[in-house]
């Protein structure tokens, strides 16, 4: 994707909306385009010797555990004018008339989240205060849920959210 393409699908959300974009002069090679300040800024993602950075002082296994811990660290250590977590990942709109694909998982309703969670793995999933998630499961490890947001799957812990109850009536 350009440079000019994620412009144009970040200019009307809200600052922290971001994505990951593979470069198109660089194939194999991706960047991070966020909003901030009412402005989209381009963050190059560096690789070499298989570990992805954003600067010379923190690596990562992976482009996830990179995106990851940016969801929950300020990218001021790279970047001193970007004091800001990477933290509405951009996902288009989905169409609600669309029935349920074959193999989709039920649904046991949603819950919004009256705290932030920072995920300490990638089995668990990262929340803003506000966010709305769609429970996947109840059971498990006492205390978590299994949900979905931003089309990541993962737990997270069911003391963090309060259940929405309008679905049932």
């Amino acid at each position: 994707m350009e440079r000019g393409e994620a412009e144009q699908i970040l200019t009307p959300r809200s600052d922290g909306t971001f994505l990951v974009r593979q470069r198109v002069k660089d194939t194999g090679e991706f960047a991070i385009s966020i909003k901030y300040r009412a402005e989209v800024k381009h963050i190059k993602v560096m690789t070499s010797e298989g570990l992805y950075r954003l600067n010379e002082k923190k690596a990562f296994k992976g482009l996830v555990d990179l995106v990851e811990f940016y969801q929950c660290n300020s990218l001021k250590d790279c970047f001193k004018a970007l004091d800001t977590a990477l933290m509405v990942p951009f996902k288009e709109p989905e169409s609600r008339a669309s029935p349920r694909p074959p193999g989709a998982v039920r649904s046991f309703g949603s819950a919004k989240a009256r705290y932030d969670f920072c995920a300490r793995d990638r089995t668990e999933l990262t929340l803003r205060e506000g966010d709305i998630i769609r429970v996947l499961s109840k059971k498990g490890h006492p205390g978590w849920w299994k949900g979905e947001i931003y089309g990541r799957v993962g737990w997270f812990p069911a003391n963090y959210v309060e259940e929405d109850y309008s679905e049932y009536c």
